[in-house]
């Protein structure tokens, strides 16, 4: 039997409670910089579930929009996946972008079916996964 789990998504400003939760995934870019997009507005801040966070944005390129997880720390990467589908496609939204370092993400992400389409110019590998059809 599958049960259903609940996601919790508050918008948070940055803080240095976000700034601890999301140190890790910080690799190339001074937590200082991240803050100052959050706090510009560029991209919105994520507190999921009390013990995660996320980083995500909205951009625009030759296919349209798509929604951009640029960062994500925490446990239920998988629901996130799925929920980040979701609120694509109720948004008009067709496609989901993530980059990352960790080689097994993509397999630990099969449920949302991601497709390697590149590398940042960081060298992270770059994915991209559809919105809930």
């Amino acid at each position: 039997l599958s049960q259903a789990v609940m996601l919790a998504l508050e918008k948070r400003e940055w803080d240095a409670e976000a700034e601890k939760g999301l140190a890790a995934t910080f690799a190339d870019i001074p937590a200082h910089i991240v803050a100052q997009w959050v706090d510009a507005g560029e991209c919105e801040l994520w507190n999921v579930n009390g013990d995660s966070w996320l980083i995500t944005g909205i951009e625009t390129d030759s296919q349209g929009r798509l929604l951009v997880a640029w960062c994500y720390q925490g446990k239920q990467a998988r629901i996130v996946a799925a929920a980040l589908q979701r609120i694509a496609k109720r948004n008009g939204i067709q496609r989901i972008q993530f980059s990352t370092y960790h080689k097994g993400l993509s397999r630990l992400l099969s449920n949302v079916a991601p497709r390697l389409i590149g590398k940042t110019e960081f060298g992270a590998n770059l994915y991209e996964f559809i919105a809930q059809p």
